[in-house]
Order: structure tokens, then sequence, then C-alpha cells
């Protein structure tokens, strides 16, 4: 996996994630992968935690990350409130 990051003009930070084959074939046999800064090192933004998966649909995603899912939750594109 190729992880950079870096700090924009507008002073928000872009995070760059590059998968490579491996990584994909990783997915298509539907192992997750976890990126932390404890894993990946200082070009992951401190205090972030990311899951990249895949699934069929929405629903079967939203499905098998139900554990995940709590009432402060966002799931979507929603609107800040």
């Amino acid at each position: 996996m190729f992880i950079a990051n870096t700090m924009l003009s507008d002073g928000q930070t872009l995070l760059v994630l590059g998968l490579s084959r491996e990584n994909r074939r990783r997915l298509d046999l539907g192992q997750p992968i976890y990126v932390s800064r404890e894993q990946h090192g200082v070009a992951v933004p401190a205090g972030l935690k990311l899951v990249i998966f895949t699934g069929e649909t929405e629903a079967e995603m939203a499905e098998s990350m139900a554990s995940l899912i709590g009432p402060t939750t966002v799931v979507g594109q929603k609107k800040p409130q």
C-alpha cells in the first residue's frame, strides 16, 4: 500500500492511499484493510483509523459493518446537522 499525506494551501490535510495488486486481491477475498498510524507510521494522520472493504451492494456493506454502527455513526452522505 502506498500512503502519503500533505497539508493543502487551505489548511486541510490530504491523505493519499494507493492499493497494490496484493491489497486488491485480499479485498476480493473479503479481507478488510485496517489503516492506522500505529500500523502504517506517521503518513497516517494522528487519531485517524480507517477501514477499507468491499461488497456487492451498499446494503450488504452496511450489514457487514453493523457491529461498528451505533447511534452517533453517520452513514451515507448526510448533510451536517
